[in-house]
């Protein structure tokens, strides 16, 4: 008897396990068939720089932050591979959508999407995590700073284009695809962020002069030149490059850490120890994100206060 009611009770249990495992898996076949009904795309806007490890770096959209209809916090995450074959399936970026429980410390994924080196879209899936979600992972660096507002300052770049020029390699042959393409205005712009950091040509600084005329307000393409100046000795030209990015943009702190830079090196100390302070207050760790960006030693004299 008591073995029957034992038998019963167990054919229950499965019996519950397995209306959730199919009630997941019927909300998981849902979600892909509509992704398949909307595609993943990547992210433009503001992109703040998260994470830059060795093999990539992540990226949160700040454009797409936005309170979900039934509660948590929208957010789309942009992952790019230093090489440009770096990730699943030799793809060159990924793009995923979640929705993050900050009380709750949980994620709930959503449609992911790999790109080629060009953007095109190579694979879609989606992660489907659960009724509950799941919790935050330690390699989850976006969620601290998606979650608190105070944290979203930095390093921003625009758009997953200005994401593939500040962290990935250009592929193999890269030089001759743009060259095939005068009015590819963001394969001149990767060139020419590509030799500020250290991928020089002989013909990488009219790559910068060509990029520079189909895209004149680009800062960050303007502050990439500065630098690139500034490393091959050609002090007044980098002053030029990080004035105009000033005065368009007052608060890029990169122009103002390399003006700073410059007025270190004529001598002007006072002037160089105001404009570094400015720069610091506008983002503390742009010392940092300069050597590590375009192999520029700065001794520890000029990157405090």
């Amino acid at each position: 008897m008591n073995l029957a009611i034992f038998g019963s009770a167990s054919l229950i249990v499965l019996a519950a396990g397995a209306w959730f495992i199919l009630g997941d898996a019927d909300k998981a076949s849902q979600a892909d068939k509509a992704a398949a009904a909307l595609p993943p795309t990547l992210p433009e806007g503001q992109l703040k720089l998260v994470k830059a490890g060795m093999t990539e770096a992540r990226f949160l959209a700040l454009n797409t932050l936005k309170h979900a209809p039934d509660g948590g916090l929208e957010a789309t995450i942009l992952v790019v591979g230093r090489a440009s074959t770096g990730l699943e399936g030799g793809t060159a970026l990924m793009s995923k959508r979640a929705v993050l429980d900050c009380a709750g410390q949980r994620m709930f994924e959503g449609q992911i999407g790999y790109f080629d080196v060009s953007g095109a879209l190579k694979a879609a899936t989606t992660a489907y995590s659960g009724k509950r979600g799941r919790p935050f992972e330690s390699g989850d660096y976006e969620t601290t700073i998606a979650c608190d507002a105070a944290r979203q300052t930095g390093r921003v770049v625009d758009g997953y284009r200005g994401a593939q020029r500040e962290v990935q390699t250009p592929p193999e042959g890269y030089p001759k695809t743009v060259e095939a393409r005068p009015d590819d205005a963001h394969g001149w712009a990767w060139l020419c962020a590509s030799a500020a950091r250290g991928t020089w040509r002989p013909q990488s600084p009219k790559d910068c002069e060509r990029a520079l005329a189909l895209r004149p307000k680009d800062t960050a393409l303007r502050v990439d030149r500065g630098f690139l100046n500034l490393t091959t000795g050609k002090r007044a030209a980098a002053e030029s490059d990080f004035k105009q990015v000033m005065a368009q943009a007052p608060d890029t702190a990169g122009a103002v850490f390399g003006h700073s830079l410059v007025l270190a090196m004529a001598g002007d100390k006072a002037g160089s120890r105001t404009a570094r302070i400015r720069a610091l207050d506008l983002d503390p760790d742009v010392p940092e994100w300069i050597e590590k960006t375009f192999r520029f030693f700065i001794t520890a004299e000029y990157r405090e206060r």
